[in-house]
């Protein structure tokens, strides 16, 4: 005689085997895909940087600028090969309070391992050989677009750990408290695409998708 449907218990076996079989590829995926290791290397150094806006302490009695002076991270898409050959972000200080919003070799912030510059290459100032390869996030990881919504490019934190866009304006520089959820999204060249969320206030930053 044949039956005209699956038994409850048939069913929710064929569940349990697709779950155990979706997380053991899921897993395996996250662990070995350069896209993943990208983001998660890239939230590590978000996190990183507020944590060193937080840490230090700009004030400066005989300066009225200091409140300038912030712990950035910027993304940037370079066009030389020896300066990162694509998408590459860097991690330093504002310390002149420089309108270009151009890392220096003197202002990055200096891996705490390996004494090396958290760069992975910018404009003609900072060579991907000088600073960390893995930060050039096209050459090392093969990474084809970067994309922000919700903030720039640059992003600032300040001594409470909160983010702020951060752009040049003419010959001044514009800082603006980030008020929605900024997300930044990484595409690799066969992996697709996944996501950073930095939520506003806090500066939370978490993989989002």
């Amino acid at each position: 005689m044949l039956r005209g449907a699956f038994t409850f218990i048939e069913i929710v076996a064929v569940v349990v085997i697709v779950a155990i079989l979706s997380s053991i590829a899921v897993s395996r995926f996250t662990e070995n895909s350069e896209l993943y290791l990208a983001i998660d290397q890239t939230l590590s150094h978000i996190r990183y940087t507020q944590h060193l806006a937080v840490m230090s302490d700009p004030y400066d009695s005989s300066d009225q600028n200091w409140i300038y002076r912030r712990w950035l991270i910027r993304f940037s898409n370079q066009g030389k090969a020896e300066y990162g050959n694509g998408w590459t972000y860097s991690i330093f200080l504002d310390s002149e309070s420089d309108p270009n919003i151009s890392p220096k070799a003197s202002e990055c912030a200096k891996d705490p391992q390996t004494g090396r510059l958290m760069s992975g290459g910018f404009g003609d100032k900072i060579k991907t050989v000088d600073g960390m390869p893995e930060l050039a996030l096209t050459r090392h990881w093969h990474i084809t677009a970067v994309s922000l919504r919700g903030c720039t490019s640059t992003i600032a934190f300040d001594a409470m750990g909160r983010p702020y866009n951060h752009t040049s304006v003419g010959p001044d520089i514009k800082r603006t408290r980030i008020t929605d959820v900024c997300r930044i999204t990484f595409t690799h060249a066969k992996e697709g695409s996944a996501s950073i969320c930095i939520h506003p206030e806090s500066g939370y930053a978490e993989m989002c998708g």
